[in-house]
């Protein structure tokens, strides 16, 4: 059977692909543009075309399609034209799932599924479970960096911003959080969003969720329905800041359910680090450092700042953040100016918005950026490495500089290019 996914590139269909491939698929897939999850791909004998075309899909049994693919694509269309059988990428995944023979565990949540989901595996690799691993983001641990295939248990990260992840199966079903994202694909109601996560938990055996949300989900009666387990806050001793810490104590849960000993897991624990776009460090000098990170909801990003840490008094910090979406932008645009009055921030920029695929409204866009200045003397919007270089350097007052990404589009590409930036012109001024 042959299976062709459009939009293969993304970190979530990739790693889909790569499992499909591995358990005996023809696989194929489209993509917007080249970039390395294709190089990955291809080396793993999975065709790959660039731009979207209804000849993309000949042969195609099942064509899988994210919520991001519109109906007007060309192979949408196509598909449809040729009664080809079309499946959202979560139920197509599903169907994988259920071939699986060992344990499963699915992690979502608001906030730190990527994170969970690689602590789960880390642990569950250095003790040889073996794990099949599909992560929503890359970590050097993992054979093809989101994905990983094993005979061990399957350990997989669910994308909660539609409701197509509450109709997922698991053995051990993790919620890390329940904040609120994404709502308007539950129509802007946080209740349907509660009702949705509800029913992905009671479609499994277990649950692991800390304390305080459950009470968001479960009536007592349901909750005898399923295995609970509300993880409470203890003494924070494996991982220092709070930014990990809520991921970490589900983490452990979930490891003890498996049959590993809470102090084992702790003791690994203390050598893991962070999937990419976590706090991941771009360029350092002994005066100089650029961070790139992935949180982009004003709740991410208040935790961010909360745990990060200046070398000393005389850190410049400048904050550089990329809005994801107008939808959310429209929903948290006064969170947005709250948090960005922490007053750890010396200079605030903000580059263009990451549509992700919305429709453009740039009325939105540009009276957020009237609200930034009339808020904030120290902002700034810039669209490129290079204004960003000029603008933060312009005053050398401060010679030791921190430059904190935030963002879950094109900021961390523009990280990248302003941390080659700094590094030539070091080189250029020390000839």
């Amino acid at each position: 059977m042959k299976i062709h996914f459009v939009g293969i590139s993304g970190i979530g269909m990739s790693s889909v692909a790569l499992l499909a491939k591995r358990m005996g698929y023809e696989v194929s897939g489209s993509a917007d543009a080249f970039n390395e999850r294709c190089t990955c791909l291809f080396e793993n004998g999975i065709e790959v075309f660039i731009g979207h075309k209804e000849e993309n899909i000949r042969g195609s049994d099942v064509v899988v399609f994210t919520n991001a693919v519109k109906n007007d694509n060309p192979e949408m269309i196509a598909a449809d034209a040729a009664e080809i059988e079309k499946i959202p990428r979560l139920l197509f995944m599903r169907k994988l799932i259920e071939k699986y023979d060992e344990k499963v565990i699915g992690v979502t949540g608001t906030d730190g599924k990527t994170s969970t989901t690689a602590m789960i595996s880390y642990v569950l690799i250095r003790l040889g479970y073996n794990p099949t691993v599909l992560l929503g983001g890359i970590h050097d641990m993992l054979e093809y960096g989101n994905f990983t295939y094993g005979d061990g248990p399957l350990v997989y990260e669910l994308d909660e911003s539609d409701g197509y992840f509450s109709r997922m199966k698991s053995d051990i079903a993790v919620i890390t959080n329940i904040k609120g994202d994404h709502l308007e694909n539950y129509s802007n109601d946080r209740c349907e969003y509660f009702k949705f996560m509800k029913e992905y938990a009671l479609n499994s055996f277990e649950c692991v969720i800390p304390a305080g949300y459950s009470s968001l989900i479960f009536s007592e009666n349901e909750k005898e329905n399923i295995k609970i387990f509300e993880i409470e806050y203890g003494e924070k001793n494996v991982l220092l800041d709070d930014y990990k810490y809520e991921n970490c104590i589900c983490a452990i849960k979930v490891l003890e359910l498996l049959g590993i000993e809470k102090n084992v897991s702790m003791e690994i624990l203390a050598g893991y680090t962070n999937v990419d776009r976590r706090m991941s460090i771009r360029y350092e000098n002994e005066d100089i450092r650029v961070i790139d990170d992935y949180a982009h909801t004003p709740q991410e990003i208040e935790y961010l700042l909360n745990s990060f840490r200046k070398k000393d008094e005389n850190e410049e910090l400048s904050f550089v953040l990329e809005l994801h979406r107008y939808s959310r932008l429209k929903r948290e645009f006064n969170n947005y100016i709250k948090v960005l009055g922490n007053k750890m921030i010396n200079n605030i920029f903000i580059l263009p918005i990451y549509s992700a695929y919305e429709s453009s409204e740039p009325d939105l866009f540009e009276n957020f950026l009237c609200e930034m200045k009339s808020h904030f003397d120290n902002y700034k919007y810039v669209i490129s490495p290079e204004s960003l270089y000029d603008n933060i350097f312009a005053n050398n007052e401060c010679e030791k500089k921190a430059i904190l990404f935030c963002g879950a589009g094109n900021s961390s590409n523009i990280s990248k290019q302003l941390s080659k930036l700094i590094s030539e012109k070091i080189l250029f001024f020390k000839r």
